[in-house]
């Protein structure tokens, strides 16, 4: 996931802006003031020195001012040009602060957004990730179920399964949503998952084989005696294709055992993962099961 340069370009021109700022704090109020320092005392003087003829119109400020000595207003010119010129250094210092704040909260602002896109990306790959996979256990679920099971413990099983087909399901677990678990203290929990899935495709192939020997043993094969009552019949088929289908069908058992051993495991282990990292945040660990509905990953009703 690629950073947003937004966020940095901001706090650049901030940082900028309050450059600009100080430069002008350190160099012109100084300049300014020195000006009006010594402006200040000419005006004054002269306003102190040079008698006009108000006395019409007296007033107690003016009255005060006109009493006052050359020097003594000099000094009281000087106190308020000081005056204003710290006045004028408190407001450049206020928009420096504010303008310094200003670059903070939208940094801030910005950090927390991509903050949260990324842990929401993070969660959302973590439960396709479960998704995936609870699809695959509820696949071969469905054929351990329904197909290997009524004829697990049964002496010579292989002759007794018909063809059976079972659509793949589509979904495949998104590697790049889980690729920062890579960065985390579990590593290896992405190679894991493959690997998981890597059984899952393997006993889907498995099916796929022993359908293809069971049909190739049918195509060679002549029917010699047929009970219309039971169903059962006896069949002349080549050897090769009877301990081919006999083949497939031990290695069909094997594999979906494995990859329902194997899933299980992992989406604890995604479910886990993922609650270590968000503890706030919800983790499903459930399959749906058409005959008995939504089951805990142990095969427990929910």
């Amino acid at each position: 996931m690629t950073r947003n340069p937004e966020p940095l370009k901001r706090l650049r021109l901030f940082g900028t802006a309050a450059a600009l700022f100080l430069s002008l704090i350190l160099n012109g109020p100084a300049q300014t003031n020195h000006t009006r320092a010594n402006k200040a005392p000419v005006v004054v003087t002269n306003t102190a020195s040079i008698s006009l003829p108000i006395r019409s119109v007296p007033t107690q400020a003016n009255q005060a001012q006109s009493d006052l000595p050359p020097v003594v207003a000099v000094k009281a010119a000087s106190t308020n040009a000081a005056t204003k010129n710290n006045g004028a250094k408190s407001d450049l210092w206020l928009g420096l602060f504010g303008v310094i704040l200003g670059a903070c909260l939208a940094y801030g602002a910005d950090w927390l957004k991509e903050y949260r896109k990324k842990h929401n990306e993070q969660h959302t790959g973590i439960l396709r990730s479960q998704l995936a996979l609870i699809g695959h256990l509820n696949t071969l679920n469905n054929i351990k179920t329904d197909y290997l099971d009524p004829v697990r413990h049964l002496p010579h099983r292989e002759d007794k399964l018909i063809r059976y087909t079972m659509v793949d399901s589509s979904w495949r677990v998104p590697y790049d949503s889980i690729a920062f678990l890579l960065t985390t203290k579990n590593p290896t929990l992405v190679l894991e998952v493959h690997s998981a899935e890597q059984t899952y495709i393997s006993a889907m192939h498995g099916l796929e084989a022993r359908n293809q020997a069971y049909d190739q043993m049918h195509a060679n094969s002549r029917l010699g005696s047929l009970n219309p009552n039971t169903g059962d019949c006896v069949m002349q088929a080549n050897p090769r294709h009877v301990l081919l289908v006999k083949q497939t069908t031990d290695a069909l058992y094997i594999t979906v055992d494995i990859a329902m051993g194997r899933l299980t495991e992992e989406i604890k282990a995604l479910s886990n993962a993922g609650r270590l990292l968000y503890p706030k945040r919800s983790f499903p660990l459930r399959l749906f099961c058409p005959k008995r509905g939504f089951l805990e990953i142990d095969g427990e009703m929910q």
